[in-house]
Order: C-alpha cells, then sequence, then structure tokens
C-alpha cells in the first residue's frame, strides 16, 4: 500500500462531503472563538450580550423543553402549555419555535440540560448557517476565498452574534435560507426542484412564523411572478409560486390556535408588555438600515466591495453569466428583504415620509403589533448581502487580470486581509454608524440561568399549581420576573400561574397584581380561591438580575422562611436559593 492509498478516506466518503466536514468543522472553531468562553461553559451558563438577555433566552429554553417533554410523553397536545395557569392553549401566546424543535430536543431529553440544548442549538445553527453560505458561493464561483469572504459578512454581524439572535436562540435556525436562494436561483424549477424546495422552504418559515415567514416567502413570491411574466421562465415561475401558497397553507394549518387566541381575546393587542407607537420617530435611509439591531449591521467594508466590484463590473462582467444570474437573485433577497422590513414612517434626506401600510395597520391593529421591530425581517436580506458579497469578490479577483496560478494566491491573501479587516470592525466599531454600537467587550458576556434545586425536586415529587414570587409591585408582569420562573418551571413541569410571552390572557395583569402583594394572607386567599394554587416558590437569594432590583420584595419571603412558614403558608422545602411554601388554606 503507498502512503497516498494511507491517506486516503474510506470507500462511501464522497470527496463533496469530506469538504463539507472540513468547512463546518473551521466555521464551527470560528464560532467559538467569537463567542468565548461560552463554549467552555456550556452546560452551565447562556449569553447575556444584550438588556433581552434576561427574559428572552430563557422563553425559547421553556418553549422548545415543553416541546419535547410534551411530545415525548406521547401526547400531541401542545397547545396547553404549563404557564399562565389557568388559561387554555397558552402556548400559543407566543412563537412556538417548531423549526428549531429537532436541533433542541435530542440533547434535552438525553441529559435533561435545557441550557445545554439551548447552547447547542445557538452555536450550531449559526456553524450551519455559515457552512451553508460558503458552499452555496463555491458552488457558484469556484472559489473558496470568496466563499470565505461570504461567510464572513455573516459572522462580522451584530445582530447575529451580540444584539439580537443570542437573546432569541430559536431564531437562530437560518441554514436553509442560503439553500433557498441556491435553488430558486437555479434556470429551470421541475417537479424534484420544486418538491426540495418546498420542503427547505417550510422548514425555514417553521422557525418564526413572525419574521421569518414573511422574510422567505416574499422574496421567494416576487421572483415567481417575475418569472410568470416571461414566456421562457413561465413554468418555473409557476413552480415556485405553487411552493410559496404551499408553504403558506402550511404556516396557516400548523399556527391555526393562534387565530383561535385572537377570538378569545379581543384586546389581545394591549395584553402585553411591549406597546409601541407606531408612528414613533422615523428611520432614516439608508443609515437607519444598519443599525445594532439590524441584520444588516455588518462591516460596512462590505458595502464597499460590493461598490467597487459594481463600478468594475459596469465596465464588463468578467464571470460567468451563471454567476451574473446569482448576483441578480441575490439582489432581488435584498431589495424585497429591506421594502417588507421598513416601517410605517421613514426619512429621506430629512423628509418624513409616511408608508402606505400604514392603513393595513390601522385596520389590523394586532398584526402591526405582532410585527413591532420590522426590521427582523432584513433577516433574507442578510444571507443576500453574504451571498452577493462573495460573488462580487471573485469578480474583484478577475478584474485584477492576474494568471490563474497568481488570482488563487492573490485571491487567498486578499481574503485573509478582507476578513481580518471585516473582524476588527465587528469588534471596534471603526468606521461604522453610530447606532452599530460601541467597541465589544474581549470576552463574551454571559449568565447562569436557573438550574435544578432540592426544593425543586420536592415541588416535582409533589405537585400542584404553583407561583414563584416574588414580583415588582410596581410592574408585576414585567418579563425579568416572570421568564425565569417559566425556565425554573423545566425542572418541575407543574402548572405556574407565572408567564411570559409575546401576550398574556384576559385576567393575567390582574392576577399577577394580587400576587404583587404576597406574602399578604388575603392575597394567600384570593389566588387559592381563583386557581386553586397549592405551593408557593420563593426566591429567597438575590442571584437572579431582577432579584437585586427587589430587596424589599425579597425580605418578607426571607423572614418568612427564617420563620419556618405560618399557618397558611406551610414550608416544605428550603435551599440556597428557593424555599418552597404549600398553601394550606388555613387562617
Amino acid at each position: 500500500m503507498t502512503s497516498r492509498d494511507a491517506l486516503d478516506p474510506p470507500l462511501g466518503v464522497p470527496p463533496l462531503l469530506r469538504r463539507a466536514v472540513a468547512v463546518l468543522l473551521c466555521y464551527g472553531a470560528v464560532v467559538c472563538a467569537l463567542t468565548w468562553p461560552l463554549a467552555a461553559h456550556f452546560r452551565s451558563h447562556l449569553p447575556a450580550t444584550f438588556p433581552g438577555s434576561e427574559f428572552d433566552p430563557l422563553y425559547s429554553g421553556w418553549v422548545l423543553a415543553w416541546e419535547s417533554h410534551a411530545l415525548s410523553r406521547g401526547s400531541l397536545d401542545i397547545a396547553d402549555a404549563n404557564i399562565y395557569y389557568p388559561a387554555r392553549d397558552a402556548l400559543f401566546y407566543g412563537p412556538v419555535a417548531l423549526g428549531a424543535l429537532p436541533y433542541f430536543a435530542p440533547t434535552y431529553l438525553v441529559t435533561g440540560n435545557p441550557t445545554l440544548a439551548l447552547n447547542l442549538l445557538l452555536l450550531g445553527s449559526i456553524t450551519l448557517t455559515a457552512t451553508a453560505i460558503h458552499l452555496v458561493v463555491l458552488a457558484w464561483t469556484k472559489r473558496h476565498a470568496a466563499a470565505v469572504v461570504a461567510a464572513a459578512v455573516f459572522l462580522a454581524n451584530r445582530w447575529l452574534l451580540y444584539t439580537f439572535i443570542p437573546t432569541v436562540p430559536h431564531l437562530s435556525v437560518l441554514f436553509y435560507l442560503p439553500l433557498i436562494i441556491f435553488l430558486a436561483a437555479a434556470p429551470t424549477v421541475g417537479v424534484r426542484l420544486a418538491l426540495l424546495l418546498f420542503a427547505l422552504v417550510v422548514a425555514q418559515c417553521m422557525t418564526d412564523v413572525s419574521y421569518v415567514t414573511p422574510a422567505v416567502l416574499a422574496p421567494l413570491a416576487t421572483l415567481a411572478v417575475l418569472r410568470l411574466w416571461r414566456q421562457p421562465t413561465r413554468r418555473s415561475g409557476i413552480a415556485l409560486l405553487v411552493v410559496a401558497v404551499g408553504a403558506a397553507l402550511v404556516m396557516v394549518a400548523v399556527h391555526w390556535p393562534y387565530l383561535a387566541i385572537m377570538a378569545r381575546n379581543p384586546n389581545l393587542a394591549q395584553q402585553t408588555n411591549w406597546r409601541l407607537d407606531p408612528m414613533r420617530s422615523a428611520l432614516e435611509l439608508p443609515s437607519g438600515l444598519l443599525g445594532a439591531l439590524s441584520p444588516l449591521a455588518i462591516s460596512s467594508l462590505a458595502f464597499a466591495l460590493l461598490a467597487a466590484a459594481g463600478l468594475l463590473a459596469a465596465r464588463g462582467w468578467r464571470g460567468s453569466p451563471a454567476e451574473a444570474s446569482a448576483a441578480r437573485h441575490a439582489l432581488l433577497w435584498i431589495g424585497v428583504g429591506v421594502v417588507i422590513s421598513l416601517p410605517l414612517r421613514v426619512s429621506v434626506l430629512g423628509h418624513a415620509i409616511t408608508l402606505p401600510h400604514l392603513l393595513v395597520a390601522q385596520r389590523w391593529g394586532l398584526f402591526a403589533s405582532a410585527l413591532r421591530l420590522p426590521e427582523r425581517l432584513r433577516v433574507a436580506a442578510l444571507i443576500g448581502v453574504a451571498l452577493l458579497v462573495g460573488l462580487a469578490f471573485a469578480e474583484l479577483l478577475r478584474q485584477l487580470g492576474l494568471t490563474a496560478g497568481r488570482r488563487r494566491s492573490a485571491g487567498n491573501a486578499l481574503a485573509a486581509l478582507v476578513v481580518a479587516a471585516f473582524y476588527a470592525q465587528y469588534a471596534t466599531a471603526f468606521g461604522q454608524p453610530q447606532p452599530y454600537g460601541p467597541r465589544l467587550p474581549v470576552l463574551y458576556q454571559l449568565q447562569r440561568p436557573p438550574s435544578d434545586s432540592p426544593a425543586l425536586q420536592a415541588l416535582r415529587a409533589s405537585g400542584g399549581p404553583t407561583f414563584e414570587a416574588p414580583l415588582p409591585t410596581t410592574k408585576p408582569t414585567t418579563a425579568a420576573a416572570q421568564a425565569p420562573a417559566m425556565y425554573r418551571s423545566i425542572f418541575h413541569w407543574q402548572p405556574l400561574l407565572n408567564g411570559y410571552s409575546s401576550y398574556w390572557p384576559a385576567g393575567f395583569a390582574e392576577r399577577m397584581r394580587t400576587a404583587a402583594s404576597l406574602p399578604d394572607p388575603s392575597a394567600v386567599r384570593a389566588l387559592r380561591q381563583e386557581t386553586g394554587l397549592v405551593f408557593i416558590l420563593a426566591r429567597i437569594d438575590d442571584e437572579l438580575p431582577i432579584d437585586t432590583r427587589l430587596p424589599n420584595e425579597r425580605a418578607a419571603w426571607i423572614e418568612l422562611t427564617r420563620r419556618g412558614g405560618r399557618p397558611d403558608l406551610e414550608l416544605v422545602a428550603t435551599d440556597d436559593q428557593l424555599a418552597l411554601f404549600r398553601v394550606t388554606g388555613e387562617p
């Protein structure tokens, strides 16, 4: 056997698969480095890079853990989640995150650790998306250097790794989008390709019905209409339109309980912590598209590359017709993604303009509030920009006029330089718009979420409607106080009076105002009569950020724990963080 034979992989492993695995491992290492030391604390900590980190990641962990728990018990009735007790269909007051479930559930069901499952979901999904972008650009350009630059555009993005996606990890499942754009750009869409595209579109839309579904279906439907316009591409246009309409129908079928929730709660738009003024300050164009909370919060050098490539290509495109077509498709996804993400008011050169969809917002107020942050709809535009920058980089290399051999070495060197510049702007914000944000900390910021404890084990063994205290008396529905109770319920799964999601059911705010006055005996009696309350779980430490702001509320529970309870609240169990009380009904 020759040395070459010894180095060859086993038979049956295609070279393309080997390259894909190598690319995946490389980007996995990069993502771990960008988020270090999260990889060293996979099992115990979550990202804490943004104010929403106090509650939104806990919601993602709870909703995915609840669905995994319910389905693993052989029940398809996941709608009656354990929060907002005694309300019905509690799951559908917020995002159901079904697209992330296949990537969360296996880890959670094997280990019982939602923190580990959530971290693997977040970093694994980001790695897969960067890999998919790389492979798509490589298929179009045949250049790894261009593919690396494209993936770097995606990863050098504060919205992705700092300001938004870490706070809602279920939305990190974006790796179908590059493949959807790639397949939709095919010159001819036959039956097999349409079926594959349909499966990918449905899987991607399942990530989120409010922000991801429109971001996928709007550009796809636009492309279908454009192809229907011309006779040579009409059959492909029909296929794409069928895919888009079919995926929309699937989404309606899966999410129909939202309609029941709306019918049951005529004032649902007001039953939320997040009430925003639809006529708030106008978005300044184009600089406003690049803010830190926008998916387009990427290196301004990426846009400089696009501009340079565009100027050179205007003198004569040197790439293949397939690459030119791919660039046009990427532009379409960017353009449609930006248009659908515009708020009700924009400002151009200092002139404020109210856009026509204000009429829709006034007629369908709930839908407007469901899309309270329309900039999130630019997620498909982010993927489009990454792909387009990769194509532009390949064109720039051609415009240099180098020989094939020199073009490869020069391309690798230039790609390394560009990636380093992307990272510099990502980390320091040098040369970026002010809304992009300040310099980032050296280390990724982490937090320790609630975990199992002896008090929770006692609650798990007994069971019954439960409430977690304390709550702030000024705003008892605040997410930072409610979400930790939901995450902690993963370790006992008792019916929980607490709750946090996009909206809350009728009566919840009033119930929480009563609960905020606990341990007052009259509040105990009222909640027991209204809900059948059996247990109260009191936080007696200040480990959570919200508890540092509730010293007086905690003091009452600490004193009650020190005294060993009272007739109506029997102390059942304590540990370093929690005290468990049973509601006895005694005066």
